[in-house]
């Protein structure tokens, strides 16, 4: 584990082979570097000595940093601080780490992460308490919460739909319960649309549970579509795109210009998952990101049985030397 930091501070380093050297970069690579070290397990890590051998015939400087990395952190808990309307427990159900698993930096960047994209807070800062014992180490969360609600709108133009409105409304406490709510609207000239969704705080391990709508209006070559949607999901994992199992029930009523109209419903089943094999989780330089996704109508609740399948992935190849 202790090689994996070092790596991670190698990878890190601001100050590359062939750059020049000045002073205050030499200064910030050192604060990265011990911010890198102190970030994870190694909190209360430190630099003994360090030193820059600069050799003005041969232009070249030789560096060399010391750390005493200290003892290694466990986890132990959460502590958590600048609550007034959400309760403390939202931030521990996102809290990544298990009892008694060591710290790491890429997960400590993920939870903070978390914590801002919930929409629960427009801050949010981490630190380990290093005057505890190593082995039961709490995190102290703080933030600041966001507002509430928010309203975001747009116009927009395009000679193929002309004139086009989209709203977007958010609430992150419905019912005083630090429910969630998305909302969009969309309109122009050939296609209105509007969808909500309700998530439900974050769960133990972080995962939470989402409720949908939406209904559709497409009008496109005299051929009008009206669609609507209800559907519920399962949602985990650390990923942007989480892994989700969803049901969903589907109508839709097809009608061209002169001619009847075709309706059709499906009741929906879905699994999705994401994979990720990569060197580091915030910084990836190589691996593999995947998505999976299977799905299948539920026979005998379907104009037509179907089953669907897709796979989407993404190849990191290095393309040159970082140093």
């Amino acid at each position: 584990h202790g090689e994996a930091q070092i790596a991670a501070v190698r990878r890190r380093w601001l100050l590359k082979p062939g750059e020049p050297f000045r002073q205050e970069a030499w200064e910030a690579a050192k604060r990265r570097a011990l911010t890198v070290l102190a970030g994870g397990r190694y909190a209360a890590a430190r630099i003994t000595e360090s030193s820059a051998h600069v050799d003005p015939a041969a232009r070249t400087a030789r560096l060399e940093v010391e750390f005493d990395s200290g003892p290694e952190f466990r986890a132990g808990g959460t502590r958590v601080s600048g609550l007034q309307r959400y309760p403390e427990r939202i931030v521990e159900n996102m809290n990544p780490f298990e009892p008694g698993e060591p710290y790491e930096l890429t997960k400590l960047e993920i939870f903070q992460r978390r914590l801002l994209e919930s929409g629960y807070f427009s801050t949010a800062r981490i630190e380990i308490d290093t005057r505890t014992p190593p082995e039961s180490a709490p995190l102290e969360v703080s933030g600041i919460e966001a507002r509430s609600q928010r309203i975001d709108t747009g116009i927009s133009f395009s000679t193929d739909t002309k004139l086009g409105l989209q709203t977007d409304y958010t609430h992150a406490n419905v019912f005083d319960r630090a429910w969630r709510f998305r909302s969009r609207l969309r309109l122009d000239t050939k296609n209105q649309r509007l969808e909500g969704h309700f998530d439900t705080p974050p769960q133990p391990g972080g995962s939470w549970n989402t409720y949908s709508a939406k209904v559709e209006r497409t009008d496109i070559q005299n051929q009008v579509t009206h669609e609507a949607m209800v559907g519920a999901a399962h949602n985990w994992g650390l990923e942007r795109t989480p892994s989700q199992l969803t049901l969903s029930a589907h109508t839709e009523r097809k009608r061209i210009e002169g001619s009847d109209s075709e309706d059709s419903h499906a009741v929906f089943l879905g699994y999705r998952k994401t994979l990720r094999y990569t060197d580091d989780l915030l910084s990836p330089r190589r691996g593999v990101f995947a998505t999976l996704q299977i799905g299948t109508s539920i026979p005998g609740l379907a104009t037509q049985d179907f089953i669907r399948g897709t796979a989407k992935g993404t190849f990191l190849i290095p393309a040159g030397d970082r140093g």
